[in-house]
């Protein structure tokens, strides 16, 4: 099985496709299959994590709290997510990022940290950069999930 999700939607709604937080775990199965790996425990069913390719969903009592990439290939949805990076990639420019946001009309807000900026986005998806060490910021992860705008 599989489903279609634009990273420029995941911008706008926190959502991959049809998965979104709050989703109850049978829901995301019948969406989009099995993952072709999760977390530490034995049998899929009782794992917190479940993996498509580079991308995590995150479980708490049985419903979706987080999606998450963190990993090499930031866009990877294995064989169930096909996804349309909206040149979105692994260590992107904290600048140029912004600007594809602002040209879409997208609010967004910056929060500076010591090595890091987290750029929160419509309050639904959070993307975070850490300084390199030519000063740039680039893109490390990215998330939607419980996300503090204060």
């Amino acid at each position: 099985m599989m489903i279609d999700a634009s990273l420029l939607d995941f911008v706008k709604t926190g959502e991959i496709g049809p998965i979104h937080i709050g989703q109850e775990r049978d829901d995301v199965l019948s969406s989009i299959g099995k993952p072709n790996l999760w977390g530490t425990e034995e049998h899929m069913s009782l794992a917190g994590i479940w993996r498509y390719g580079d991308i995590e969903i995150h479980f708490e009592c049985n419903k979706v709290v987080m999606i998450f990439s963190d990993h090499d290939n930031l866009n990877d949805g294995g064989n169930s997510i096909n996804i349309d990076s909206w040149g979105i990639k692994r260590d992107l420019n904290i600048k140029s990022f912004q600007k594809k946001l602002q040209d879409q009309g997208v609010s967004f807000k910056s929060k500076h940290h010591l090595s890091k900026v987290d750029v929160i986005v419509n309050e639904s998806s959070l993307f975070t950069f850490y300084e390199q060490p030519d000063g740039s910021k680039r893109l490390h992860y990215w998330l939607a999930g419980r996300i503090s705008v204060t």
